[in-house]
């Protein structure tokens, strides 16, 4: 695409042949660059020596560039040949030299529009009103003398019956539909979906996707088991024992949209196009599995609050679980109501889209106001009642134990240590969920084949043709998550239902309701 600086240096220089080219001799031409366009019986003139020009011609249309815009856009590249060899050799007359017609200006315009525009070079078009080229006794694009310059008329935007589909250099497909100006095609070659797969090593997304659905089956036996577990023993059920069977039954709920990826990740990903990513207007899967995980996910948040809220309660204030009991209807309207109005408002505001080897999520511009951020505040501030909670039982046992015969310290963390791992495990799990989406993941929604990177990555595949995926991948490699950290913190985060098992389905129950073993209590001894 770069070709055209080629195009305009003729422009430049051929302003002053103009002048002089009445000085110039006319001889035909011998070369074989512009064979295909000048006539065998005709004679021209050149502002440099004949070889000099010959040989910056071929240079440039030989170049990897030019053959790019040849794979590209073959129309374009045989109107920039013609145009410039009618630049570069000046049709000799009788008594001047004929400049090229406007109207072949106009031809390589409308050509090449469309390309140099995806690749963000529209200011490298030829300037048509230049006086470098005539309307009248000018040279036409075929090589006509045209006493008046007939207009060109520009080619149409997208293909006709019949028409050949640009070849693309795998792993590039051509662009079924040109004309909705795709963000993931350029001049008629487009990234398969989804396209994060060809910026790693071959293999390897198609791997670790494999590895992801097996952690999130995994996860939802998980929670599935521990909600079993709270709900099918009277114990489990009483107050506030309970909340830990909600949050595990919200958990396994959370974890079924791994189904959704099934036959393959691109059930979820994409569109019916085989090309652009899926949203929810264009991928029912998406829309069905993003609600769920959106609701659910919102739902855990509050559940892990209802329980770090008991336990503050029960452990540093004293307050009996019964006490508790008449106001376990708002817990339910808080952790089941509410995130129905979060989740409707992100369908609403058409917010749900794929993200990158995952699921589909809240994912433009309003993602943050709507879901992230809201979510982050209320983990945060539940996060810091449990480190309020647990810097009191510290200092409260810390000045038990010096009077007690056994540490109360101890005791304590022997009572509750599994209900402050279960906060320990969720927030450890939903750092790793905002790591990966909002920090790895996210910037990544906003890829498109316009991309600089991207416009050098595909120039690599054309060069290297049909092997470039692999020679390629340097080029990539500095725009993309670095694939060991973004696995990582994924497993962490998928296999929440793990660490919660580990937790919970062990030994002693979540919750010790013994008000005498209250800090409140310790303190006043």
């Amino acid at each position: 695409m770069a070709l055209s600086k080629l195009h305009l240096a003729a422009v430049a220089s051929l302003a002053l042949f103009a002048l002089e080219a009445q000085a110039q001799a006319c001889s035909p031409y011998n070369g074989t660059v512009c064979a295909s366009v000048l006539a065998p019986n005709a004679t021209y003139a050149t502002l440099a020596p004949v070889p000099a020009v010959e040989a910056a011609l071929s240079q440039n249309f030989t170049s990897p560039l030019a053959t790019t815009l040849q794979t590209l856009n073959p129309t374009c590249a045989k109107t920039i040949l013609a145009s410039t060899c009618h630049q570069a050799f000046l049709t000799c007359g009788t008594t001047q030299v004929y400049l090229p017609c406007k109207s072949s200006c106009d031809a390589v315009v409308g050509a090449c529009q469309s390309t140099f525009s995806s690749a963000g070079m529209l200011q490298m078009l030829p300037n048509c009103s230049s006086s470098d080229y005539g309307t009248t006794n000018c040279i036409s694009l075929q090589g006509n003398l045209l006493a008046v310059d007939v207009p060109a008329t520009s080619p149409p935007s997208t293909p006709s019956a019949g028409t050949t589909l640009p070849i693309c250099p795998p792993p590039l497909i051509a662009d079924p539909n040109p004309s909705s100006n795709n963000s993931n095609c350029m001049s008629g070659c487009c990234l398969p979906c989804p396209k994060e797969r060809f910026f790693y090593q071959p293999g390897l997304i198609d791997k670790l996707e494999l590895g992801f659905k097996v952690i999130f089956l995994i996860s939802f036996v998980c929670f599935l088991l521990v909600a079993v577990s709270t709900f099918s023993t009277r114990r489990g059920r009483a107050f506030p024992r309970i909340f830990t069977g909600f949050f595990s039954a919200c958990g396994a709920a959370m974890m079924l949209v791994t189904f959704g990826t099934y036959p393959s990740y691109s059930t979820m990903q994409c569109a019916s196009d085989g090309i652009s990513d899926a949203t929810q207007a264009n991928n029912i899967v998406c829309l069905a599995t993003g609600i769920v995980f959106v609701y659910m996910l919102w739902t855990l948040i509050f559940w892990v609050m209802a329980i770090i809220f008991a336990m503050h309660m029960m452990i540093v204030w004293g307050v009996e679980g019964r006490v508790l009991v008449p106001y376990s209807k708002y817990f339910h309207i808080v952790a089941w109501i509410v995130p129905v109005a979060m989740t409707v408002a992100v369908v609403l505001k058409n917010e749900l889209r794929a993200y990158p080897g995952n699921i589909c999520l809240p994912g433009n511009s309003l993602a943050i106001p709507l879901f992230y951020g809201p979510q982050v505040i209320i983990a945060g501030l539940c996060v810091l009642l449990h480190l309020g909670t647990a810097i009191k039982i510290l200092w409260v046992g810390i000045k038990a134990s010096r009077s007690s015969s056994e540490s109360w310290l101890r005791k304590q963390i022997r009572l509750q240590w599994r209900s402050g791992m279960l906060v320990v495990v969720f927030s450890i799990s939903y750092i790793g969920f905002i790591l990966t989406n909002v920090v790895y993941l996210m910037p990544m929604l906003s890829l498109t084949a316009q991309e600089p990177w991207i416009q050098k990555w595909v120039l690599c595949l054309i060069q290297n043709s049909p092997n470039g995926v692999q020679t390629c991948l340097p080029l990539v490699v500095d725009h993309v998550p670095p694939i060991i950290p973004l696995a990582t913190w994924l497993v962490v985060t998928l296999a929440i239902g793990v660490w919660v098992a580990l937790v919970m389905l062990p030994g002693q129950p979540l919750f010790k309701d013994q008000s005498k073993n209250s800090v409140s209590d310790i303190s006043q001894k």
